[in-house]
């Protein structure tokens, strides 16, 4: 029987036995009643409702960084229809990376953050300090560079910064 309900996830398992589950925000709940009936409807509306009460918080609108501080080209960026026009998957990839950047330090002592970082301060040094700090991961290294290089170039597409100041 195929059901389309939303949320409602099938698998099977190794002994060929068909399981479903409820899954929402990253959590499942397992439904044991069979399909059709009072008892998978009423399971299915439980889980539902164990789900929705559990649901992360909503976040505040991202952005609110002072003008001109890396934190708003940030927020200027993802409003902007280059990102908005990548796949969802992309934006949201590409948003969290981004995102754990500018919740780096400025200086590994400094309490400062880099998303309030003046734009006009920031410079190579900067980018590579974020790259050398994921060193041991070298994917999410080079993630960092790209994504942040594809910020920064749009940025100075549009004038809203200069070049990038090399200090070495």
């Amino acid at each position: 029987m195929r059901l389309d309900l939303p949320y409602l996830m099938a698998d099977t398992d190794r002994h060929g036995n068909e399981r479903r589950f409820v899954r929402r925000f990253g959590r499942k709940i397992r439904i044991r009643a069979l399909p059709g009936t009072a008892a998978f409807a009423s399971a299915y509306s439980a889980a539902l409702e164990a789900l929705e009460s559990d649901a992360p918080p909503r976040q505040a609108p991202r952005g609110g960084a002072p003008a001109g501080t890396l934190g708003w080209l940030a927020s200027s960026y993802f409003a902007a229809v280059e990102f908005t026009g990548l796949p969802t998957l992309s934006q949201s990839t590409r948003r969290g990376i981004i995102e754990a950047c500018l919740r780096e330090p400025i200086k590994p002592t400094s309490p400062d953050k880099l998303a309030l970082c003046p734009i006009p301060l920031l410079s190579a040094v900067h980018i590579r300090m974020l790259r050398d700090r994921r060193a041991d991961k070298p994917g999410a290294a080079n993630n960092r560079l790209k994504y942040m290089g594809s910020m920064l170039s749009w940025a100075v597409e549009r004038n809203l910064i200069g070049p990038i100041r090399r200090v070495t």
